[in-house]
């Protein structure tokens, strides 16, 4: 009697690290060293669905410990976590972020009273108008 391939055993605790850790469906089979059809069947068999829905319950748990590992770094006093989890859950903003809004508005300003001083002193009456009107026609003839 011919003796046929060797079966291809999941270690199922292993295979849901995996999952937890984000990796692959071709990655996952190529760690147990089998097809990922081979897989499909193992894992239909094991828990009667695809990997697609296993994976999904089956991952939630690395975001879970993610999660605890970054709000624990944030409680041992991790600034830049602090101020992550902060922007993320909190939707805290960075003052750097305003400030650079704040000084490009205060340039953009500056730039249009140095335009109103050019145009005053060629004898223009409102350069601001004068732009304007330029702005909406070239806005009309681009068709936006």
């Amino acid at each position: 009697m011919g003796m046929g391939r060797p079966r291809k055993f999941i270690d199922w605790e292993e295979f849901g690290k995996l999952c937890a850790m984000q990796c692959t469906a071709e990655e996952i089979a190529a760690w147990f060293d089998m097809s990922r059809e081979v897989m499909n069947d193992k894992i239909k068999e094991e828990y009667g669905c695809t990997f697609t829905q296993i994976f999904k319950v089956m991952r939630s748990k690395g975001f879970i410990s993610l999660r605890r590992m970054q709000y624990k770094s944030a409680q041992k006093g991790s600034v830049p976590m602090q101020k992550w989890l902060g922007q993320q859950w909190l939707g805290q903003a960075d003052k750097q972020d305003i400030n650079q809004n704040i000084d490009h508005n205060v340039k953009h300003e500056r730039l249009l009273r140095h335009v109103d001083n050019l145009n005053e002193q060629k004898g223009l009456k409102d350069g601001r108008e004068e732009q304007e009107r330029i702005s909406e026609s070239r806005e009309e003839s681009s068709g936006t």
